[in-house]
């Protein structure tokens, strides 16, 4: 019983966190949505993905660098409840950590 209620726990959560992550991306513009879109919800390929879109593969690897940089700032910015505690004290200014 008691393990139930944890995996429908973490089941909530990943709900609420894929809601998150489909409101960051719904900020984007159609572009980056669409490329984002493309290659990680669909699964395609960077040569699938450059076949849709009708433009070379290094064409889809720089639109993606450049999308997937302005999620991180929107993330960032409204839906810092997606970002790991872990990446959090990675990018940490303050992060004093002894070598």
């Amino acid at each position: 019983p008691g393990s139930r209620s944890a995996v429908a726990a973490q089941q909530a959560d990943r709900r609420l966190d894929d809601a998150l992550l489909w409101d960051a991306i719904r900020r984007l513009r159609p572009a980056d949505r669409q490329v984002i879109s493309l290659r990680y919800f669909l699964e395609l390929s960077e040569s699938e993905t450059g076949a849709v879109l009708n433009v070379p593969g290094g064409t889809v690897k720089s639109r993606l660098h450049r999308a997937l940089g302005r999620l991180r700032a929107v993330i960032q910015a409204g839906f810092p409840e997606l970002i790991l505690e872990e990446q959090v004290e990675k990018e940490s200014p303050n992060n004093d950590t002894l070598s």
